[in-house]
């Protein structure tokens, strides 16, 4: 079983578990709007690694590539920038994504660090970190926030650690 796979697995379990919840695992390419309507979704990977990502994040001013992050006027490149963020779903009041996303091997590494579902855990709306992150604590984080009330992104909502 790859990392990926590992993580996704891991991350189900525990919101099972914790949640009380239960979870379809369905491929990228299987997903659509219709046929998921109003369901929350939890996406790993880039744009250019899950085919999922140009229904559900197109308009999202978060973009995560491989080799490049690029949130609102903020860009990083490289292959070891990680990042969690929530976007809500087009066409539904209830439903979002959740993304566990990487720049490239060692940025998916880095996210699987978190434990999402533990109890007390509490993330920003958006937080892009390096994998450094792992060693530095929260210095390696270089971008987080919150978006604002109409899911712009505000550099008066986030913070910039140089």
């Amino acid at each position: 079983m790859n990392g990926a796979v590992r993580k996704l697995v891991s991350t189900l379990k525990a919101g099972y578990y914790r949640g009380n919840g239960a979870v379809d695992i369905i491929p990228d390419k299987a997903y659509s709007l219709g046929k998921y309507a109003d369901r929350g979704v939890i996406l790993f990977g880039n744009a250019q690694s899950n085919a999922a990502w140009k229904i559900l994040l197109a308009d999202c001013p978060i973009q995560i590539q491989r080799n490049r992050v690029q949130a609102g006027t903020q860009s990083y490149q490289g292959d070891d920038w990680g990042a969690y963020f929530v976007w809500p779903i087009k066409g539904s009041n209830t439903a979002s994504v959740a993304v566990v996303s990487g720049t490239g091997l060692k940025g998916m590494k880095a996210a699987d660090a978190n434990q999402y579902f533990a109890g007390a855990s509490g993330f920003p709306d958006f937080m892009i970190y390096q994998f450094d992150m792992l060693k530095q604590g929260s210095k390696g984080v270089k971008l987080a926030g919150f978006y604002d009330n109409a899911w712009k992104l505000n550099p008066q909502l986030w913070v910039v650690n140089p």
